[in-house]
């Protein structure tokens, strides 16, 4: 049976780009567009029941507050200060990167805890604009306790259902 040099070649190649392309470690193609340290801009927490008011949880935060994005190994920190005084936290997150999306998840159920202090789910998606540097979502929560957040304006508010919006710009 004869064969192709330049075929067998051709398979080879294609191989090695199929394998390469189908890593499951790989956390996206465009983890190094996002890498950098982000400051938060926005943390607003809007409930559908018309009587509430939007809740600003960014400015329950200090100016500090910031996302920190490693491409080289898939990994972010986001470092949470409070302005109360509450313990700063450093929450531990896998991200990836692909097509103008970046995913963050948790790592831990200390970190799940963490981001539910702040109303963010353990798994959430960003997308980016890499000319204004910009990380930015909203989305729709819900069975958030707003009455962890501020007792005194929303008394017995502990299953609301809203729009959380984000937004990270880089330093």
């Amino acid at each position: 049976m004869p064969t192709c040099p330049r075929c067998a070649l051709f398979a080879i190649v294609l191989a090695v780009a199929v394998f390469t392309g189908c890593d499951s470690n790989n956390p996206g193609r465009d983890l190094d567009l996002v890498d950098g340290i982000y400051t938060l801009e926005e943390l607003t927490f809007d409930p559908t029941t018309q009587s509430l008011p939007t809740a600003d949880l960014g400015a329950s935060l200090s100016s500090g507050t910031t996302i920190e994005i490693f491409g080289g190994d898939g990994e972010a920190q986001m470092v949470v200060r409070y302005e109360s005084g509450r313990p700063s936290s450093r929450i531990e997150l896998e991200v990836g990167a692909t097509r103008g999306r970046a995913s963050f998840e948790a790592v831990t159920q200390e970190d799940i805890d963490d981001l539910a202090d702040i109303f963010l789910p353990p798994q959430f998606v960003l997308t980016y604009d890499d000319e204004a540097n910009v990380l930015s979502n909203s989305f729709t929560q819900t069975g958030v306790n707003l009455e962890a957040f501020d007792p005194d304006v929303y008394r017995d508010q502990r299953n609301n259902r809203g729009t959380l919006t984000i937004q990270f710009r880089r330093l």
